[in-house]
């Protein structure tokens, strides 16, 4: 039945094609019919027998006329109402058109006849060209475009149509160009001043004049002073002062110290936080700021901080205002300026450090030196004394004087002299020797090291005095420790020897030592600072390459 529906006006209108051809093919047989009736040769008998009568053809004329008009009424009536439902399926097509124009690409709230086609198809046209257009341009980098017809009325009926997509898509990706604009700047001027720093690290003067010009041009202001902590020696106050200066793209030599507290920059070091001044009055930096010269639009004031320790101030000037990503910059470079501070304080700290090492080093050296001579001296004193006690018998009247003279060097020499027998018990000491001790030289005779030392510190020096006797090789000139049984330490530059009488016999030992405690006291204080400096200098060029590795691994992720 639907598809009898559907094909009833072609039904109908070949019925009524076959009828008018039947009905035309009558009318044409009818009409030389009459032809021939109105020959002068036809007879009654012929017309009767060979034609068809006048009658029959006219009733059936007739009834084929009936039959068009039977069905030309129905194909009339199925030809107007077709027209009819393609005007309204094509005025519904036109209805869908447009409000699917209006939901989906761009709604600008106008209405539209739907009757009128060409409008209706105009405008998705030209909707459809803007959106290719509009494509194009973002992906060619264009982000300044804009959609003709969107205004603030049907900006809100356009968030979901594909106008408002392109708008959205084009913010992002425009804020995302900027974004990647500020990483890039930021990414690059980090990068730029840690070269500037590891360029100058060995020469704070040049460092701080690099570091103001450039921060000053690459965030484009005008005014720039770099304040570095310093502390008064005489009375231990702290207070900042004015290491470089920079000014309408000339550097100004100028002296200036500001004590914690005082105006903006004082604040600033007291505070530890960044101080933003968008607006400045006319009189304000020349009273609070200390640059002088112009007036600013704007003023920055940034500590310089790393691990909660603040190292000095960055105070900046410009004409114009700061935007946040310059804000920021800004701050994380402090974070690198404290940072390189540190370390180049502690460079020259350890430089200094190192001069007065070499310095005690060749004090140190001239000393062994002296006590090498003074070792010698009391080689050949030992040569004497084996002299006189080979030649005792036939020299008693010279021993006295040899005595004295020993005498004399044990009670004078300022050097810890010991002679010992072979169980390492002293036999004589000087006086020296005897007043590290106890001071008496008494109460040294008899005793052993074991006496006055920590048992394991006696037990080495009694282990080296069998071994020297035994082999009968001296230790000379080694720097050794002596911890006493109240706990104290010393340490001694020390020369033994074994002791041998005129039969060539070892007797036991003798030694002579100096007391250089103070100077490897000093030694070991030099070398534990220059580990420590040297730590603490490794750790902030550690942290430096870190922080850029970081912000150079962020900046290649976003990309």
């Amino acid at each position: 039945m639907r598809f009898l529906k559907k094909q009833a006006l072609l039904i109908f209108t070949s019925v009524f094609a076959v009828l008018l051809i039947v009905h035309t093919a009558f009318v044409f047989i009818y009409i030389m019919q009459q032809k021939e009736l109105a020959a002068p040769l036809q007879d009654a008998a012929k017309v009767s027998g060979s034609i068809m009568p006048e009658t029959n053809a006219l009733n059936i004329i007739t009834i084929l006329q009936v039959l068009l008009v039977s069905f030309a009424l129905p194909v009339l009536y199925l030809f107007f109402t077709n027209i009819k439902r393609n005007r309204e399926r094509l005025s519904n097509v036109m209805s869908d058109l447009d409000q699917s124009n209006r939901t989906y690409i761009f709604n600008s709230l106008e209405q539209l006849s739907n009757q009128n086609e060409e409008e209706v198809k105009a405008k998705v046209i030209a909707n459809l060209k803007q959106a290719r257009e509009f494509i194009k341009a973002i992906s060619s980098g264009n982000y300044a475009i804009t959609w003709n017809g969107m205004t603030d009325k049907n900006k809100e009926a356009n968030q979901e149509t594909i106008a408002g997509a392109l708008l959205h898509m084009r913010d992002q990706m425009q804020r995302v160009k900027e974004e990647d604009q500020i990483r890039i700047w930021t990414t690059e001027g980090l990068s730029k001043f840690g070269e500037i720093i590891r360029k100058y690290q060995d020469n704070f003067d040049k460092l701080s004049e690099n570091l103001i010009s450039n921060v000053v041009n690459y965030v484009g202001a005008k005014v720039g002073g770099l304040f570095i902590l310093e502390e008064d020696e005489k009375s231990n106050s702290k207070y900042l002062q004015l290491r470089a200066s920079y000014a309408y793209d000339r550097k100004k030599y100028i002296s200036k110290t500001v004590e914690i507290g005082e105006g903006i920059v004082g604040q600033c070091y007291l505070e530890a936080q960044t101080v933003y001044l968008a607006k400045v009055p006319n009189n304000y930096l020349s009273i609070t700021s200390g640059l002088g010269g112009a007036n600013p639009n704007s003023l920055l004031v940034i500590p310089l901080r790393t691990n909660d320790k603040i190292e000095g101030v960055l105070e900046l000037a410009s004409l114009k205002p700061f935007k946040p990503h310059e804000i920021e910059f800004l701050e994380k470079l402090g974070e690198l300026l404290a940072s390189s501070i540190i370390t180049v304080r502690t460079a020259e700290k350890t430089n200094h450090l190192l001069q007065i090492s070499q310095e005690q080093a060749e004090e140190m050296r001239a000393q062994e030196e002296e006590m090498r001579q003074n070792m010698e001296e009391l080689e050949a004193t030992q040569e004497q004394m084996n002299r006189t006690v080979s030649e005792l018998a036939t020299l008693k009247g010279n021993l006295e004087k040899e005595k004295y003279l020993l005498d004399s060097l044990m009670d004078n020499i300022p050097d810890a002299i010991y002679f010992k027998d072979r169980t390492s018990k002293f036999i004589r000491v000087s006086k020296y020797l005897a007043s590290h001790f106890s001071g008496n030289v008494e109460d040294l005779i008899g005793k052993s090291d074991f006496d006055f030392q920590d048992r394991s510190r006696a037990q080495q020096a009694y282990d080296d005095e069998m071994k020297i006797m035994a082999t009968r090789k001296p230790k000379i000139d080694y720097i050794e420790k002596e911890i006493m049984t109240d706990g104290s330490e010393h340490w001694v530059s020390t020369t033994k020897m074994p002791l041998i009488n005129g039969k060539g016999e070892v007797v036991g030992t003798f030694g002579i030592s100096r007391d250089v405690t103070r100077l490897k006291k000093l030694e070991n204080e030099v070398i534990s600072k220059d580990k420590s400096l040297s730590a603490e200098k490794k750790q902030y060029e550690d942290k430096i390459k870190l922080l850029e590795n970081q912000l150079k691994g962020n900046g290649i992720a976003d990309d």
